[in-house]
């Protein structure tokens, strides 16, 4: 079983600096459609041995391990609502658009919609809970 198994983690993986074969044939296209090296992504090891990441609850993507790189975990995934808690948004709900890891502060934050909308401003952790 992966040590990456039930965690999460940045896929560290382009098009022009990995090899292809890290990505499962099958998945190859949908991944590349969505990938960005900042996504956050959820691990889980299959009945099979393989791995698979999530960027919402329904997706997921056969990869390679030697690309998965862990980062604090986080609940949320792509596609949750979720209750605002402080700011200028406060009380609001809002749907996740993007979980992301912030390199300089170390931590995952998100972009969320509203009314059609993913605002500019990035969410962390604290400053949000399920709805």
């Amino acid at each position: 079983m992966s040590s990456f198994d039930g965690r999460c983690g940045r896929y560290i993986w382009t098009k022009d600096t990995r090899p292809r074969e890290w990505i499962l044939e099958a998945d190859y296209e949908a991944f590349v459609a969505q990938h960005t090296l900042g996504n956050v992504y959820h691990c889980v090891q299959t009945a099979d041995g393989e791995m698979k990441i999530f960027f919402d609850r329904q997706r997921g993507y056969g990869v390679n391990p030697d690309g998965f790189s862990a980062v604090d975990y986080t609940p949320y995934y792509v596609g949750d609502k979720v209750g605002v808690l402080n700011g200028s948004k406060v009380g609001q709900v809002g749907v996740i658009d993007a979980v992301g890891w912030h390199v300089n502060d170390g931590k995952v934050f998100f972009f969320i919609e509203f009314e059609g909308r993913v605002s500019s401003r990035r969410y962390w952790e604290s400053d949000i809970e399920p709805s």
